[in-house]
């Protein structure tokens, strides 16, 4: 597997820019439609543009747990889906952070997790209101991948800080202590539970770690890996790549049977019908629903 040396180019390819000139990559493969998550508590201000004039680029896709609602961090706020195709602003608390990563307790999805730029918060009433969690990590953090996983009666959580290495929280964020050094960037984090591995997206591709050291996971025919998901329902692992979407069968790779209409540069955990979903490189928004991709009208 080839160095990865990318992300200029990814973090360009979902700017606002492009999405300001319409999205205008051509695309191929069947695409469907996608009908708006319906959260009908909460109304909606903004259209999927506003986000991304006002985010700047996103960073992660994911949906809630309870099938609610698409979140999306950006650059400048954390946004979700409402009613009627629009989204919403999470919160004035969270309005101009840089937010990289978020983490929806399953057991509660209105226990909201994220961690950002200068940034590690908590929301206990779906992201009306926060609070900072940042007990044990560095001064002024700098968490540029992020991510969780409930063991039993407890929430795990796990930050990539820029420059230092993967910190830990064991109780959900009340206390953080250093996990794990690692001496190259990680642009994407998801935590396998069946496996109890951690999986990485760095510069040299895929690693893990688990009761074993650090790992390089072997991806054949793959010059670069842009990002992964995990589909907590089957405990699928989905990985977007040069080639196209994989998905995990054992330790071996196989290409997704649903062809992805663009290069996905994120994806992001999916729930219910929708088993994971992604954004393009034309920053347009997806949803893997059905065996068949949807796209965000």
């Amino acid at each position: 597997m080839k160095r990865r040396t990318v992300l200029p180019g990814i973090l360009a390819g979902i700017c606002i820019g492009l999405a300001v000139a319409g999205c205008g990559m051509q695309t191929s493969g069947t695409v469907q439609e996608l009908p708006p998550v319906q959260a009908a508590s909460v109304q909606g201000d903004l259209t999927y543009q506003d986000v991304l004039e006002k985010g700047g680029f996103l960073q992660f896709a994911a949906k809630s747990p309870d099938a609610s609602r698409i979140w999306l961090g950006t650059h400048s706020g954390l946004y979700a889906s409402a009613n009627d195709k629009l989204w919403v602003l999470s919160s004035p608390d969270v309005g101009k952070d840089d937010v990289a990563g978020l983490f929806i307790d399953p057991a509660d999805p209105r226990r909201v997790f994220i961690g950002g730029q200068g940034i590690c918060k908590f929301s206990s009433d779906g992201g009306q209101t926060w609070k900072t969690i940042d007990q044990g990590l560095p001064k002024g953090v700098n968490i540029r991948s992020f991510t969780g996983i409930r063991q039993k009666e407890k929430v795990e959580l796990y930050a990539y800080v820029a420059e230092d290495g993967i910190y830990q929280s064991a109780d959900g964020g009340q206390k953080w202590e250093k996990w794990l050094s690692i001496d190259q960037e990680v642009y994407a984090m998801a935590f396998h539970p069946a496996q109890q591995r951690l999986y990485l997206v760095t510069q040299s591709g895929l690693l893990s770690v688990g009761e074993e050291p650090l790992q390089s996971e072997p991806v054949p025919d793959v010059n670069q890996v842009y990002s992964l998901a995990i589909d907590s329902q089957d405990d699928t692992l989905y990985l977007s790549t040069d080639k196209g979407v994989l998905v995990q069968s054992g330790r071996d790779w196989t290409p997704l049977t649903a062809k992805a209409p663009e290069p996905f540069v994120l994806l992001g955990p999916g729930f219910g019908s929708d088993k994971i979903v992604a954004v393009g490189e034309s920053a347009a928004l997806y949803t893997l629903t059905k065996g068949k991709w949807r796209k965000w009208d």
